[in-house]
């Protein structure tokens, strides 16, 4: 019985994996620590068996404004100028609640998250209102370039830019300065990534 409660234990402390902040780009001191601050990890199990590992940062007003100018620092260049997928996405969430996130499933297939068909469902929870699903579309930028701002991607996951638009019951309110949580629900199990609101 002893044995069962030690497996357990390391499986909980190892389902929050710390990011690995060294890329091939070392970012400037402000820019990792946002990073840093504003992401989260998880990880579901079945049984022993890692489903997936997954990362996501939120994109507060505070962290674009960092990552444009860490953009400029590596392209020479502003972001609004870039035509690659993480550009247009990032632009395209302008004003939304969004989030970068990275997914490393241990089924290639089951880490896709774009269709609607797909295993793991992401929705959005804010205290009193219903959760709402959210837009999910894939990262196709190369990994060298995405691994430059979200140096913890690796090499056999997904990258996905979540957003959520105002709701039509929110009367155009976007909840960028409330607690939120980030929900990933599969067959497999549930993951939740908690963001407090601002203090």
């Amino acid at each position: 019985m002893a044995w069962r409660a030690l497996l357990l234990a390391v499986l909980l402390g190892s389902c929050a994996p710390r990011p690995r902040l060294r890329g091939p780009h070392q970012g400037l001191p402000a820019y990792r620590q946002a990073l840093e601050q504003l992401t989260r990890s998880g990880c579901v199990f079945t049984n022993v068996d890692r489903e997936i590992t997954v990362f996501a940062t939120r994109l507060t007003d505070d962290f674009r404004r960092l990552l444009r100018t860490e953009y400029r620092r590596v392209f020479g260049f502003p972001l609004e100028q870039g035509r690659g997928s993480l550009e247009r996405l990032l632009q395209a969430t302008r004003g939304q609640l969004a989030f970068f996130l990275y997914a490393d499933a241990s089924e290639f297939s089951w880490g896709e998250m774009e269709g609607s068909d797909s295993v793991w469902k992401v929705s959005l929870l804010v205290a009193g209102r219903e959760p709402r699903p959210g837009q999910v579309r894939h990262v196709e930028s190369p990994a060298p370039t995405v691994r430059a701002f979200f140096p913890f991607i690796g090499e056999f996951g997904r990258s996905y830019l979540v957003s959520f638009p105002p709701a039509p019951g929110d009367g155009g309110d976007v909840p960028t300065t409330e607690a939120v949580t980030l929900l990933l629900a599969s067959a497999f199990g549930k993951l939740q990534l908690e963001w407090p609101g601002p203090r």
